[in-house]
């Protein structure tokens, strides 16, 4: 996706190269990386070019972005009085914790932040279904979905990219399965949402905010993902189909009521957006969010991402590439800079 993103800025009049992490703001110049255009085997060439003045953090994977060498790297774009934006990925307890405590508060499900192995026995008493998400993790992976069942217990998630089924006859035993699965990693347990379903399948919407040319957050658009029969989560690598949000958003609401719900939908996106960047005081330009649909119609904010990945649908990635340009051009003004350089690390 580097690749696409930089061709993408330079069609549009960016002057766009990578630049490795690790030499970031070591001198005065260093080597920047361009996709070879008319290369079909993904070659780059490199050049030496001026440090720039404006990052856009592409580091890819939480372990690398928290290492020594990234930290400091970071540490010196901000000695140096660099601009750089996106500049972490964002945690699902600070982003439960910030919206929680906003005008958002109502669209996020109740959420237990490191739950004990009790606490989800108890969460499993109020609430007919419960959800267990990694606090670090992408793409659906860790995810389980709980439920009482005829037999007990049954808990469905995503493991090695396979669907996984279990089934707990006593307490006892779901309590000792709990207990390994909270002491490998940090989760937080969820409210599972009455989701509207299509052909028996849930669906949510992948939303696409972004910063535009006054630096100002602008709903870009939405997609749906379905999830595949019988799975939890809707995201394409565990087996999500794209479909047209029209589709099924008009079947549920009308053309009338889509077009209201599409509304909601970018107010609730920016003002998710302007809530993340107030409380994490770092400056971003794009965000994707992870949005619910209720068999109500309500909206639920289920998770928000700081790096994403491209969208299927063509529109909207050419879009988002329109405004990313633009929102370069808006910090170009701010900094009274005649050429323009966006570089990414």
């Amino acid at each position: 996706m580097l690749a696409h993103i930089i061709v993408a800025l330079k069609r549009r009049g960016i002057d766009a190269v990578a630049i490795p992490i690790q030499k970031a703001e070591k001198s005065d110049t260093v080597l920047g990386w361009c996709p070879v255009y008319a290369d079909q085997k993904g070659n780059w060439k490199a050049k030496k070019v001026k440090s720039p003045p404006i990052y856009y953090n592409r580091i890819m994977g939480r372990r690398r972005e928290g290492t020594e060498v990234v930290q400091k790297a970071l540490e010196r774009l901000q000695k140096n009085k660099k601009m750089y934006f996106n500049p972490r990925y964002l945690s699902k307890a600070d982003i439960h914790c910030h919206l929680a405590e906003s005008m958002l508060a109502k669209h996020i499900p109740e959420t237990i932040i490191k739950p004990t192995p009790q606490d989800v026995i108890e969460a499993l008493k109020n609430w007919p279904t419960v959800y267990l998400k990694p606090l670090e993790s992408c793409q659906g992976r860790g995810i389980f979905r709980l439920e009482g069942c005829r037999y007990g217990w049954k808990a469905i998630g995503i493991q090695r990219m396979k669907m996984k089924k279990l089934y707990f006859q006593q307490d006892h035993k779901l309590l000792y399965w709990l207990s390994k699965l909270l002491q490998r990693r940090d989760y937080l347990s969820q409210q599972g949402i009455h989701l509207d379903k299509w052909r028996n399948r849930p669906y949510d919407l992948r939303v696409l905010v972004q910063k535009n040319e006054q630096g100002q957050w602008a709903y870009v658009g939405a997609g749906i993902r379905l999830a595949a029969p019988g799975h939890v989560v809707t995201h394409r690598p565990n087996g999500g189909q794209i479909v047209k949000p029209e589709k099924i958003m008009v079947r549920k609401f009308g053309y009338r009521g889509w077009k209201d719900k599409k509304k909601e939908l970018a107010q609730l996106a920016e003002e998710a957006a302007t809530t993340i960047e107030r409380e994490y005081k770092s400056p971003f330009g794009l965000l994707t969010l992870d949005v619910a649909c209720a068999d109500c119609g309500k909206l639920w904010i289920l998770e928000i991402n700081s790096k994403p990945g491209s969208f299927d649908e063509g529109a909207i990635q050419r879009r988002s590439y329109d405004l990313l340009a633009a929102y370069i051009r808006h910090l170009q003004d701010q900094r009274r800079e005649e050429n323009e350089h966006i570089y990414t690390l």
